[in-house]
């Protein structure tokens, strides 16, 4: 059945147990959160990809437009801490829990985007184990070689459930929005998990070859002066 949500657009993919901490400053995101931490509110919203790249319009009440422009599934971000400052603004920290495809949108109801959406199951049931082993075991070998390169660890621990073992193996990986995006949006954990032993085969390679670590694209913008 369908659920009306609050919607959070971000350039940033919140994947489900992991965390997302946020400073809140607009007024229309002021008041998101004030409804959803009133009584009787939710204590959540969702997180979408958006306000840029490669998105598709998602059907909605109001003409389509930049607002509109959103990815289809996204995460309910739980909050666990609000810390609130004199002037209206906050630090979030939130963490992501339940998927949901986008059914359609509402731009004019209140000062930020509400979506209808549906949540998706997280079965772990058809995890073939060997698959599961594999995708571990490469992660590992992702993480150590990730290591040696930065000399920072963090660490080989997964979660034992599939599901959530493959969303802590997408969130290690340096992928691009679009990438991780796409791994979110998987239709299974087992279909999750194949696609991620693909992009361990292809980093492996591309790491081990280079020996450098991806970074954003807009580490390497130039800042111009209009001096």
């Amino acid at each position: 059945m369908a659920e009306v949500v609050p919607i959070f657009p971000l350039e940033y993919v919140l994947l489900p147990g992991l965390p997302l901490p946020l400073h809140i400053f607009e007024p229309r995101y002021r008041r998101l959160v004030a409804d959803v931490t009133a009584e009787g509110g939710s204590g959540a919203f969702g997180v979408v990809l958006g306000n840029g790249g490669a998105l598709r319009p998602v059907p909605g009440r109001s003409a389509p437009g930049a607002r509109n422009a959103i990815a289809e599934i996204g995460t309910m971000a739980e909050i666990l801490e609000n810390e609130p400052y004199a002037d209206g603004r906050c630090d979030l920290l939130t963490v992501g829990s339940s998927r949901f495809r986008v059914l359609e949108v509402d731009d004019e109801g209140k000062p930020y985007l509400q979506a209808s959406v549906e949540f998706l199951d997280e079965s772990d049931a058809r995890v073939d184990p060997e698959l599961h082993a594999r995708a571990r075991r490469l992660s590992t070998r992702y993480n150590q070689l990730l290591a040696d390169i930065t000399g920072s660890d963090r660490g080989d621990d997964l979660p034992e459930e599939p599901a959530r073992a493959s969303y802590e193996i997408a969130a290690r990986l340096q992928l691009t929005t679009t990438d991780r995006q796409a791994l979110l949006a998987a239709p299974t954990p087992s279909q999750r998990l194949r696609d991620e032993v693909a992009v361990l085969h292809r980093e492996l390679t591309l790491v081990g070859i280079t020996r450098a670590v991806p970074v954003p694209a807009r580490v390497l913008q130039v800042q111009t002066s209009s001096s």
